[in-house]
């Protein structure tokens, strides 16, 4: 995420523990969608369950992909977050990714905070 910034005036994203943790909850919605254990649809808005961590954002975004391999699975991110990523209101980030066995696929979740 923060080489994808590129040379934006605003400096690199900076990876955060928090974020990390946040996306790890994102991607658990999704990995259980995806595999039908649970009701509920992934979750769309981050700002809540960022706030449920503690942490102060007014500005939030979820980058998601779902492959069968890591590889294409950054690249889904990078081109989901195309218009997002160069977004000075957006200062750190955090990644999260679980293989699911029963798709064999990689689910891979990107949040953007700022």
């Amino acid at each position: 995420m923060a080489a994808a910034r590129g040379g934006a005036a605003c400096g690199s994203l900076r990876s955060d523990p928090t974020i990390d943790r946040v996306a790890e909850k994102i991607n658990e919605t999704t990995d259980g969608w995806l595999d039908h254990t649970t009701r509920a649809v992934p979750e769309t808005n981050a700002l809540p369950v960022l706030k449920d961590f503690g942490y102060d954002a007014t500005k939030a975004a979820i980058l998601s992909s779902t492959t069968p391999d890591v590889g294409t699975a950054v690249k889904a991110l990078v081109l989901q977050g195309w218009a997002k990523i160069p977004d000075c209101s957006y200062t750190a980030y955090g990644v999260a990714t679980t293989y699911n066995a029963k798709k064999e696929d990689f689910v891979m979740t990107a949040v953007l905070a700022g």
